[in-house]
């Protein structure tokens, strides 16, 4: 074999590892790929289970709600008829009803004021674990028209103040929280993430807030 040949011979060669090389990252990638989309179904399936069972629980409690309330309104009923009852018994006793004003009328009870009871105020940790709920299920639902159900600002105010302000929070830990935060609401992160499933009126309206949670992030953490 000539030195030509020997040189040809092991180009094809180096270009036979390189296309076994390229083919392996492909297979890399692809398996990546399906493992993401597999774990983003997983989430969404899981958003939406959560979901359910939050509607399932807040009908439970509107109809305990409904059904508290009926049976106040009964026993209200009731003790109005008993003091119409009462005060028909004593114009029977007491003769002319006309002549009511010279007699002493009995004293009305009064009513008993019936309020709905009400429902504890969520934490700032559960008004955020609700938030995520919602984002899950919104996001899994895209593309659709729906406004993107960001947090409240005071909600999301007290969260990071929430988070500051915790004791055991070292400086390793206030970074971890600053990194989790951005990851979840800088623009580009979330443009990459549902970008492409927004219509231009859901960009329009979502991006700048995003824009501005990511400025009160930067200004809460002094970056």
């Amino acid at each position: 074999m000539t030195k030509r040949q020997a040189r040809k011979a092991q180009q094809q060669l180096v270009q036979e590892k390189r296309n076994v090389a390229r083919l392996r990252r492909e297979e890399l990638l692809a398996a990546r790929i399906a493992k993401e989309t597999a774990k983003a179904e997983q989430r969404a399936a899981e958003a939406a289970a959560e979901a359910e069972r939050e509607a399932a629980a807040n009908a439970e409690r509107e109809a305990a709600a409904n059904a508290q309330r009926e049976q106040e309104q009964h026993k209200q009923h009731k003790k109005e008829e008993a003091a119409r009852e009462e005060k028909r018994k004593f114009w029977q006793k007491s003769g002319n009803p006309n002549t009511a004003s010279d007699k002493k009328c009995p004293r009305k009870t009064p009513k008993p004021q019936t309020s709905e009871p009400r429902k504890p105020k969520m934490t700032v940790a559960e008004g955020m674990a609700q938030h995520s709920r919602r984002w899950d299920v919104w996001a899994a639902s895209l593309p659709n028209s729906i406004k993107a159900p960001l947090p409240h600002p005071k909600l999301f105010t007290k969260h990071m103040s929430a988070l500051l302000d915790h004791g055991e929070f070292d400086d390793n830990a206030k970074k971890v929280a600053y990194r989790e935060l951005m990851r979840q609401w800088h623009p580009d992160k979330v443009h990459q993430s549902i970008g492409n499933l927004l219509n231009r009126t859901q960009q329009e309206d979502l991006y700048p807030k995003v824009a501005e949670m990511c400025k009160q992030i930067n200004a809460a953490f002094g970056k």
